[in-house]
């Protein structure tokens, strides 16, 4: 699993990754309530808003560290977010097709963002 600074992480196996928001920050921003996803096969560009997500408190819109894309929206967060109540980073929002996979070397690993969470 990788990291964005924008607390999204990925999960890349050849060129597609499941994506999602990071426990770190589900644990800051509290319960969530809502997400709000793209199609399917919308193009995303990285910095576009790749998900919104309405938190019981606040609410954040999430920049895709990546280019690609989207093959598939977890449709079972949209019917129950507590599913990313219960575990964020086990239950992918969305799997996007990779446009240029080079992009994931940007990101940081598990090790790295920790260290970046503590700033």
């Amino acid at each position: 699993m990788i990291f964005s600074k924008e607390h999204i992480w990925l999960e890349v196996k050849d060129d597609v990754a499941e994506v999602g928001l990071s426990q770190f920050k589900k644990n800051k921003m509290g319960k969530v309530v809502y997400v709000d996803m793209p199609e399917e096969e919308d193009s995303i560009s990285k910095g576009d808003v790749l998900f919104s997500v309405e938190f019981a408190k606040s609410q954040g819109e999430f920049e895709s560290p990546i280019t690609g894309t989207v093959l598939e929206c977890n449709e079972d967060i949209l019917d129950d977010p507590d599913i990313l109540n219960e575990d964020c980073e086990g239950n992918y929002i969305l799997k996007i097709k990779l446009d240029n996979p080079e992009e994931v070397n940007e990101l940081l690993s598990a090790e790295e963002y920790s260290e970046f969470c503590k700033c």
